[in-house]
């Protein structure tokens, strides 16, 4: 491979290192926030199942309350049937009017003051003043059944009133205790989800924290590599100008060698090189060049 192109390579891998990177820390970042969700959402389950166990404590409490209502309604019901029945019956034992037997007994009581009578005429006024006193007396008896029936009517209608009320208030609590049901749920709901995804997300870090790991050794394995053949390079042409310096060292020492044997001047550069080959020596060379 060359060496533009194991660069183009090696620029290609760290850009996919660093990618998977990213995506690592990414990944990592979402999973943090789905936690700190769950966490959220655990106090706010909490929350709301204290609210759940409070209404439904309050439900037990109001359908308690409608029961004592219920068991109030229904003696008020049996207390109004038997005030009214004994008003019937009470009534067929009366057919004159309250007003008018009065009158007759506020007459028989002015007769039976005012005028002089046998003892048989006495005992026939007493018997009927007797006899319309009982009368009467069972006109205030249903008098006060009537204003006992009221009474009853009166607390049977609160009873209703009231038991309506704490019926409104249960079909409320059932209605917060139904809300409340669904929320959970839907945190319950979110929650799984939340922890299914941390799931994948875990195992989408290993597999790219590992992919990224590989892009990282094949990185820095690549550029080892590239820097050893720029080594190698460097060091082939190094050789190669040392090998061509010596070529024409021995091509100048030949020519000396010739000029030598023929007594011809030597220049500078080749005494030198002559001095260096141990052909002269130090005296002779300064000899040569001084011809």
């Amino acid at each position: 491979m060359s060496n533009s192109n194991l660069k183009a390579e090696l620029e290609n891998i760290r850009n996919e290192w660093l990618k998977a990177d990213n995506e690592v820390k990414s990944l990592l970042e979402k999973r943090e926030q789905l936690i700190r969700r769950n966490k959220e959402l655990k106090l706010l389950l909490k929350e709301l199942r204290e609210q759940l166990k409070n209404e439904r404590n309050t439900m037990d409490e109001l359908r308690k309350e409608l029961e004592q209502f219920k068991n109030e309604k229904n003696y008020l019901w049996r207390e109004r049937a038997e005030a009214l029945n004994n008003l019937r019956e009470l009534s067929r034992r009366v057919i004159e009017d309250e007003e008018k037997l009065r009158k007759k007994l506020e007459q028989l009581e002015w007769y039976h003051q005012t005028t002089p009578l046998s003892a048989k005429e006495e005992d026939e006024i007493i018997k009927k003043i007797i006899d319309i006193e009982k009368k009467l007396l069972i006109y205030n008896k249903m008098m006060q059944i009537k204003k006992k029936s009221a009474e009853a009517d009166e607390k049977l209608n609160e009873v209703i009133r009231k038991r309506e009320e704490i019926i409104s208030k249960l079909e409320q609590t059932r209605q917060k205790i139904s809300n409340l049901r669904s929320a959970i749920d839907e945190m319950i709901k979110e929650m799984q989800q939340n922890g299914t995804t941390i799931k994948e997300i875990m195992k989408n870090i290993i597999e790219t924290a590992q992919k990224a790991y590989e892009l990282r050794n094949k990185y820095f394995e690549l550029s080892n590599k590239l820097r050893e053949e720029q080594f190698h390079r460097r060091s082939f042409s190094e050789n190669e100008k040392r090998q061509k310096l010596e070529k024409i060292e021995n091509e100048i020492f030949e020519q000396a060698l010739e000029k030598l044997k023929k007594g011809m001047k030597l220049d500078f550069y080749e005494y030198s090189i002559l001095v260096k080959r141990g052909v002269l020596n130090q005296e002779e060379s300064q000899e040569n060049t001084s011809k």
